[in-house]
C-alpha cells in the first residue's frame, strides 16, 4: 500500500513537471531565450517520459488485480 501511495505521488509530481515544461518552453520563447526553451523542452520530455512509466506500471498492477479477481469468481467478470 506504501508503495502505491509513493508511485502515486511520483506519477503526479511527473504530470506536474511536465506542465511546467511545457510552460517553461512557452515562457522561454515568449523572450527568445534559447536556453530556457532547451531547458523546457528536456524538462517536458523527461516529465512525459515518468508520466508514462509510472502510467504503464499502474495499468499492470490493475491488469494484475483484475485478473486475480477474474480467476477468483469462477470466470465470470467482477
Amino acid at each position: 500500500m506504501k508503495t502505491e501511495a509513493a508511485e502515486l505521488a511520483v506519477a503526479s509530481a511527473a504530470s506536474k513537471s511536465t506542465y511546467a515544461g511545457a510552460l517553461s518552453m512557452v515562457l522561454g520563447w515568449l523572450t527568445s531565450n534559447e536556453a530556457a526553451v532547451l531547458v523546457g523542452m528536456l524538462v517536458g520530455v523527461v516529465g512525459l517520459w515518468i508520466n508514462f512509466y509510472y502510467k504503464a506500471k499502474a495499468d499492470r498492477r490493475a491488469e494484475a488485480l483484475y485478473q486475480a479477481r477474474l480467476g477468483g469468481a469462477g470466470g465470470l467478470p467482477v
